[in-house]
């Protein structure tokens, strides 16, 4: 977000500067860009005078869970609820959220979710087996609050270094080739899901190895008797990065 900064009673040129950057940018014009929450002085220097001005940067919340995407994968046979978090913001967010089982048991749930990449939560089970094969009609996910994490965490660092091409066929299911380009080795996680028309999930497979700093490895995933369901579109297969750990 934006402020516009004036210095009233003059018409001589104003010269704009921000004492602390890492919070609050100006420029030339006394447009004012909020950087992460904080405090930053802004100085406006007109000849020999300088004026002082304290801006407080403050996390909109609202906004940034908005722009969090909640997608949910329920199973029916099992009663089991995946909850798939895309980020829209243009910052990594920490998001805690709660999970609601047909039986109305909760489940706290936090991640950490990335700039522009998805965060599929593949341990966040609701409950236990259903004993309905419907049970997954009442299975929800409330996003509670979202905050900004650290962009130079390790973890946000090794994520954007790490890249997963895939490929999705009629006859082999998905061929998946995971990029490591961090600067060391990495424990990569990968799940691939499989969606029957309605969204609802089927099966998912996962895999968790360690990739080494400038390889790759490639995985295929394929769901026995699935091909047929594939070629008529009544099936979807996706393959996501999850995970990411030195």
């Amino acid at each position: 977000q934006t402020k516009q900064l004036s210095v009233a009673g003059t018409i001589a040129t104003v010269q704009w500067e921000s004492r602390k950057k890492s919070v609050a940018t100006v420029d030339q014009d006394g447009v004012v860009t909020g950087v992460e929450e904080g405090t930053a002085v802004i100085v406006a220097k007109i000849g020999n005078y300088k004026l002082y001005c304290d801006v407080t940067v403050e996390f909109d919340q609202e906004a940034a869970k908005d722009n969090i995407e909640v997608k949910l994968y329920p199973s029916g046979d099992t009663g089991e609820l995946y909850v798939e978090l895309i980020n829209h913001n243009d910052f990594p967010v920490e998001i805690n959220g709660t999970g609601k089982y047909y039986d109305d048991h909760d489940r706290s749930i936090e991640a950490l979710c990335y700039t522009g990449y998805t965060t599929l939560i593949p341990e966040c089970t609701i409950g236990t087996v259903c004993e309905s094969s419907n049970a997954f009609y009442s299975c929800s996910f409330e996003l509670l609050w979202v905050r900004r994490a650290d962009e130079s965490d390790d973890e946000a660092v090794a994520m954007k270094n790490v890249t997963v091409e895939s490929a999705v066929s009629t006859q082999n299911g998905a061929i998946s080739v995971i990029r490591n380009n961090y600067d060391e080795d990495l424990w990569i996680g990968v799940i691939c899901t499989w969606c029957d028309k309605d969204g609802n999930l089927v099966r998912y497979e996962t895999v968790n190895e360690e990739v080494g700093y400038g390889h790759s490895k490639e995985y295929s995933f394929t769901y026995p008797g699935g091909q047929e369901e594939l070629a008529s579109g009544n099936l979807t297969c996706k393959v996501m990065l999850c995970s990411v750990r030195g």
